[in-house]
């Protein structure tokens, strides 16, 4: 496998950094309910639902509704929905800043919203806006309910003049429970839907008619989570190396002098205190452990992360795991023609860390070792946006030009980002 260059500077390093845990997402309670952990990757399906409040474009308000279902024997306390939206982002004013919230009652008749409201809440404003049209809402009340199937209607408040539209996006694949459903009740939309109507009617050709959102209770007394493992990650030439990870606590009591430890491999955990380090409610800190990790070894290691605080009331945020690796050596192009290592680095001339501050042009070939393996590339940064970078399948540029374009099933590409 050939690659050439023409006059850009490019980092392409091997780094796999995996999480294979838990990850808190926001100062709210336990997890209840997720339906928005399988989001459509790139120009998701989204359906519209909002509130037009301008007399001009009222005919254009809209409902989407999705099901979900309280188990048998349970009662939810909903304080938090995450929703996951689309807008149009050459709007006068895109942002989302107030949303109206129902749920139903499942209809006595069929799978679909029902005439009963079990929960309203309008022109809430308590919501945590993350752009892009996604935003975790704070509900003014907790809604309450026992076992039985519901339906979810989030509908954001639009000026559809200065706004335009919020649209509801839609998971990737997989059903949870019945297909949306949805209703434009004066039509002026462009779905003919003045009552509600599934959305396999509608969008037959989706993959997947669940729209993405989740659940979460009221936060509670004692409750830290390990938002995150900040250190080590993947790399060439690692030694030993710092063990770092950011503490979130969601609960409402401050906390310290609680343990913190992690393990290589399943071999023996290493513990710590963190002593005076205090987490403030509804705030994180970052923790670096005084015992390093040796990663000399030229391989994958698999950390265990936990938080052990005796009191707390949610363990299930606690811990995580990541896979390291170590590549080995780096290699800089315009240093080397050909390379047939089973692991490494690659950068340009500047190094990882440094700049690049010429034109350059430059080939070089990667090729396993034997019969029947493979070479795998991971783009960890990539900015080709001033030159040509070409990947040629054969031992030369003479060689079948390797299709990087969308429309390739074979390469996942996006574009001046990863390959």
């Amino acid at each position: 496998m050939r690659f050439k260059l023409l006059q850009h500077a490019f980092l392409i390093a091997l780094f796999l950094t995996t999480s294979l845990g838990f990850s808190q997402k926001a100062i709210v309670g336990p997890l209840l309910y997720d339906q928005i952990s399988n989001p459509a990757a790139s120009y998701p399906n989204s359906m519209n639902s909002y509130l037009a409040t301008d007399a001009a474009n009222k005919n254009k308000t809209t409902f989407s509704a999705d099901d979900f279902t309280v188990p048998t024997g349970e009662t939810w306390d909903i304080d938090f929905i995450d929703v996951l939206g689309k807008i149009n982002t050459y709007a006068a004013t895109p942002d989302v800043d107030t949303v109206n919230v129902f749920i139903y009652a499942e209809s006595d008749t069929a799978a679909m919203p029902g005439a009963t409201i079990v929960y309203s809440a309008s022109n809430i404003t308590s919501l945590d806006y993350k752009g892009d049209g996604d935003f975790l809402l704070n509900l003014p009340t907790t809604a309450t309910l026992t076992e039985g199937t519901y339906w979810l209607c989030v509908q954001a408040v639009r000026d559809h003049s200065t706004d335009d539209y919020w649209a509801w996006e839609a998971q990737e694949t997989g059903a949870n429970g019945a297909a949306f459903f949805y209703k434009n009740p004066e039509l002026g939309f462009y779905y003919n839907a003045p009552d509600w109507t599934s959305g396999e009617t509608l969008v037959s050709y989706w993959a997947s008619h669940d729209l993405s959102f989740a659940f979460y209770g009221p936060r509670l007394s004692d409750d830290l989570a390990l938002m995150s493992v900040d250190a080590p990650i993947s790399g060439p030439s690692m030694g030993m190396e710092d063990v770092t990870i950011t503490i979130e606590n969601p609960g409402l009591n401050d906390q310290t002098g609680f343990d913190v430890r992690y393990q290589i491999d399943g071999g023996g955990w290493v513990t710590e205190n963190v002593g005076t380090l205090n987490v403030v409610s509804g705030t994180t800190e970052t923790y670096t452990f005084t015992a390093q990790a040796d990663l000399t070894g030229v391989q994958e290691y698999i950390f265990d992360f936990e938080i052990v605080l005796a009191a707390d009331q949610n363990t299930s945020n606690n811990s995580s795991s990541i896979i390291v690796e170590n590549f080995g050596e780096y290699y800089l192009f315009t240093q080397f023609d050909s390379i047939s290592t089973c692991g490494g680095g690659f950068a340009d001339a500047g190094g990882p860390a440094g700049s690049w501050t010429a034109p350059m042009s430059d080939t070089c070939t990667i090729y396993p070792v034997g019969e029947n393996t493979r070479t795998r590339l991971i783009f960890n940064e990539f900015d080709n946006g001033w030159g040509q970078f070409y990947i040629y399948d054969g031992p030369d540029a003479n060689s079948q030009i390797i299709d990087l374009t969308p429309d390739n099933v074979n390469t996942v590409y996006a574009y001046d980002v990863t390959i």
